[in-house]
Formats: C-alpha cells, sequence, structure tokens
C-alpha cells in the first residue's frame, strides 16, 4: 500500500488549492482501490504533524487487515486455532501475520 497526500481546492475559501482541503489516502495496488483516511481543512488546521498521520495510517491498516508491525507489509489472518477472548463489552481474536509472524488482538464485528 502507498500514501498519497493531496490537496483540494475549496468553493467557499475561493483563494486556491494552498488553502482548501487536505486528504490523506492509501492506494492498494492489488486491487487499484483508494482509501482516503484523513481529511481537514487547511484553514482550521494548519497541518497534520507526522505522529498524528502516522497513527492514522497504523489504525486504517489493521482496520483493513494488514500488519502494523514496521517495516512490514504482510496480511493478518485469524491464528490457528482459533482464539477469542472478552474485552469488556468487546469480542476481541487473535490473529497473525502471513509474513512476518506478529500477532494483534483484533475486534470481533458482531452482526
Amino acid at each position: 500500500m502507498e500514501v498519497y497526500k493531496y490537496r483540494q481546492n475549496s468553493g467557499d475559501i475561493r483563494r486556491g488549492s494552498k488553502y482548501g482541503w487536505r486528504i490523506f489516502t492509501f492506494f492498494h495496488k492489488t486491487t487499484r482501490v483508494m482509501y482516503p483516511f484523513m481529511v481537514y481543512p487547511k484553514t482550521e488546521w494548519a497541518d497534520a504533524g507526522d505522529a498524528h498521520v502516522n497513527e492514522a495510517i497504523k489504525e486504517i491498516r489493521q482496520i483493513l487487515g494488514y500488519c502494523i508491525s514496521p517495516g512490514c507489509d504482510g496480511e493478518m489472518a485469524p491464528s490457528s486455532p482459533t482464539e477469542k477472548k472478552q474485552s469488556g463489552a468487546e469480542i476481541q481474536e487473535k490473529i497473525k501475520c502471513q509474513k512476518c509472524g506478529a500477532i494483534q488482538w483484533s475486534d470481533v464485528q458482531v452482526a
């Protein structure tokens, strides 16, 4: 996945893209899908700091099922045998990176 930052004009401000919106996206090459994950008006927020952007990238990668270990681009899958735990009101499932072997706990979506 690749991360891109775009400048978008704002019809309300009418001063060009320098004063418009900032849009951060992921581009997944395999599926050719673009995922916007952070949008903000430049007039309200001068710049998204690196720490804030990196935290958002980590969160969206985890939501999309990718490993969040530094430097790894592997995909996560349920561990074998399947393991689940209750964390407050949430149910979590143990997942493992198919590339580096990192283990995480992920929220289970209940229908």
